[in-house]
């Protein structure tokens, strides 16, 4: 027989990650769920729009871990193996090799090849954990940084999207570059940055959902909260009905009054977790019941499982 579990605690998560900070903004019983139920219930599988951007992803590193020497370049098979789920690989093979070779005749990746050509170091999705401080405040955060490189001691924070490949989508307003255009964004204001094009705006008062994400990598990576961080990001964006795509580079500097108030979110978040105050006790056992219904396996169980997916 099972020991009674008191259902008004919460699993105490190791860190914090940009994706939890985003989905405790959006929702906290949604967060609750995924994260801090005493039973959480199984992972939602990948979606195909989920598992062609990380076929994508395979792609580029591959190429790139070779091209710069990288200590342990990646083997296509294997890293597109980890990264695409079992049901979707043969659906997205196909669907991964032409986002690769349509992001290759946009002209991105070779503009991406004269920004590494001038790198002193190139490092690839290495996991970033540690305990970021600042005054007199700490918070344990993780991240998985695309790339990462430096040039002339600058570090740089990369990042790919791939948007609305069997939809559509827009490049993001603001963006440096566009290929295979050879246009900046309309509103995007150019300034040169150690030698690199980039939109005089604050990256974050035009991308506040990636910056969130960039900043922490920038901060995993050893920069301090505060700091002048330029973040840069090819965003390949789709038109289904022409197959063509379009790719925008978004370059900026986070404004360091951001990372401050971003850093904080992240502690207050931190704190409520150690001390079991995000919610109330009452709320928290309902959710928590709510969690072990989604991991029954009984009929009823299983009907209500379905019918809370479908939400």
């Amino acid at each position: 027989m099972k020991p009674k579990v008191d259902l008004t605690l919460i699993r105490k998560p190791a860190y914090l990650s940009p994706s939890a900070l985003k989905m405790y903004r959006a929702d906290v019983e949604k967060y609750f769920s995924t994260y801090l139920a005493i039973e959480r219930p199984p992972r939602f599988p990948q979606t195909k729009p989920m598992a062609v951007g990380s076929g994508f992803d395979a792609y580029v590193k591959a190429d790139l871990s070779h091209r710069y020497g990288a200590a342990k370049p990646y083997d296509f098979d294997t890293l597109y193996n980890d990264q695409v789920e079992v049901g979707m690989r043969d659906l997205v093979r196909a669907d991964s090799l032409h986002c690769w070779e349509s992001y290759k005749n946009s002209g991105a990746l070779h503009g991406l090849y004269r920004l590494l050509d001038r790198s002193s170091s190139v490092s690839f999705e290495t996991r970033l954990d540690g305990v970021i401080s600042h005054g007199n405040s700490s918070v344990t955060l993780c991240g998985i940084p695309d790339m990462l490189f430096t040039i002339d001691d600058l570090e740089i924070i990369f990042d790919w999207k791939v948007n609305g490949y069997y939809s559509k989508a827009s490049p993001k307003a603001g963006y440096a570059h566009l290929y295979p255009d050879g246009i900046h964004h309309k509103d995007c204001y150019l300034l040169d940055h150690y030698g690199i094009k980039c939109n005089a705006a604050w990256f974050n008062d035009l991308y506040d959902e990636w910056a969130m994400q960039l900043t922490t990598y920038s901060w995993l990576g050893g920069l301090p909260v505060g700091n002048r961080q330029l973040c840069m990001l090819h965003q390949l964006a789709w038109d289904s009905r022409s197959g063509s795509v379009r790719v925008a580079e978004h370059s900026g500097l986070i404004n360091p009054a951001y990372q401050l108030a971003l850093y904080e979110e992240y502690v207050a978040l931190w704190t409520k977790l150690q001390d079991n105050t995000l919610l109330p006790a009452s709320q928290v056992e309902r959710l928590n019941r709510e969690a072990q219904t989604m991991m029954g396996s009984s009929i009823e169980d299983t009907t209500y499982r379905e019918m809370c997916r479908g939400q």
